[in-house]
């Protein structure tokens, strides 16, 4: 059986939760008999060249138009027309309510079509009126075209049951822990083991980013706050935290792996102020590394990490001051949070994540004769 994968940027991951999706999804579903056909964007590629997928996995790099309204619809769009010609794929698999706008396309072609929402894509600051419109449009697509809508979070099926009235999938997000790594290069960044506080995220202003420098200028001497992840199509948000940082802060720009790996295994917190997210893929990253989590009491963020200690009223400065100043300031309750975090963690692994997708592949290609029941791998 082979899937094709719509809507990410591509793999391997670099910026995004989504892609990092993806990038584990496709290479867990061999086991299950799937291969995956990922369309990637020449932009967000070109930086690895090198880079072999792994067995089961193709990819395939199409045009796109890379501006911030333009690159992901001019990419979907080609990747229609690409599937227009493809004959081996059975099952389309669609990431988010924007490259959704294209589902009735592919239902036109007679493909299966799955689409995952990981989140309210339309709420995020920086699109205006029209993108919203247009962002709502896909979401209203997927919930009519898609033969399995997927989400990621109990609060996302609850929205889709009460604005459309169907109930949608739920196949929460995962993660994995990185090979441990000693603290090389993160001493080279001024940050030492044990005395720095953690946040991962894109920079933009949904990820509540501005209100952990402006909380952590309260932080006790000897902690440092390193914040991993840059913009993207828009640079101001982030010249803006720069400006609004001391020397604490250290921004380490977009990570990769072995960054990441080091951050996560040698920081004392991690700590998410998001104001809108799906399931947050770096939340549950931080968790698999045992790392205590403290959180904006977001639906989303509160279904992960439901400790008392774990939680902050979103979008206030003041109260993640006070949160953070407790933890920073008593290592019993930072132990009793990773011991959390430990606990929870082996809820979210990628085999449950793939076996329940192959499960959902296997169902819609069965239901629309592209592969038989007898030829479909089993799951479960």
């Amino acid at each position: 059986m082979l899937v094709a994968m719509v809507g990410q940027k591509g793999i391997p991951a670099s910026i995004g939760g989504v892609e990092r999706y993806v990038e584990e999804l496709a290479a867990q579903l061999p086991k299950y008999g799937i291969e995956s056909l990922v369309y990637t964007r020449p932009w967000y590629v070109a930086a690895r060249a090198d880079y072999k997928p792994p067995p089961g996995v193709r990819t395939v790099k199409l045009p796109t138009i890379p501006t911030k309204h333009l690159d992901t619809i001019s990419h979907v769009l080609a990747c229609v027309a690409d599937l227009a010609e493809q004959h081996e794929v059975d099952v389309v698999h669609v990431h988010c309510i924007g490259p959704a706008l294209v589902a009735p396309a592919l239902r036109l072609l007679r493909l299966p079509v799955v689409v995952t929402v990981q989140g309210l894509d339309w709420r995020r600051e920086k699109w205006g009126a029209v993108a919203r419109r247009t962002l709502r449009a896909g979401e209203w697509l997927a919930s009519r075209f898609a033969q399995r809508l997927v989400v990621v979070s109990p609060a996302l099926v609850q929205y889709f049951e009460e604005h459309y009235g169907i109930r949608p999938l739920y196949v929460p997000n995962a993660a994995r822990a990185f090979p441990y790594r000693p603290p090389n290069r993160i001493r080279q960044l001024g940050l030492e083991p044990r005395k720095f506080v953690l946040s991962c995220a894109r920079l933009v202003p949904e990820k509540g980013v501005h209100l952990l420098i402006e909380a952590f200028r309260a932080a006790p001497s000897g902690w440092k706050l390193a914040v991993a992840g840059s913009s993207l199509y828009d640079a101001r948000y982030e010249r803006s935290l720069r400006a609004a940082a001391d020397e604490r802060v250290v921004f380490t720009g977009a990570a990769g792996p072995e960054l990441l790996a080091e951050l996560y295994h040698h920081a004392a917190l991690f700590v998410l102020p998001s104001m809108i997210e799906g399931m947050s893929l770096a939340l549950l990253e931080a968790m698999q590394h045992g790392l205590p989590c403290l959180v904006s009491d977001i639906p989303e963020n509160a279904a992960v990490i439901a400790h008392p200690l774990g939680q902050f009223r979103a979008g206030s400065s003041v109260d993640l001051e006070r949160s953070l100043l407790q933890l920073l300031r008593d290592e019993q309750a930072r132990r009793e949070l990773a011991q959390y975090a430990r606990r929870e963690a082996p809820r979210y692994t990628w085999d449950a994540v793939a076996e329940s997708m192959a499960r959902i592949y296997r169902e819609v290609a069965v239901e629309a004769g592209r592969v038989s029941e007898a030829a479909a791998v089993p799951v479960g």
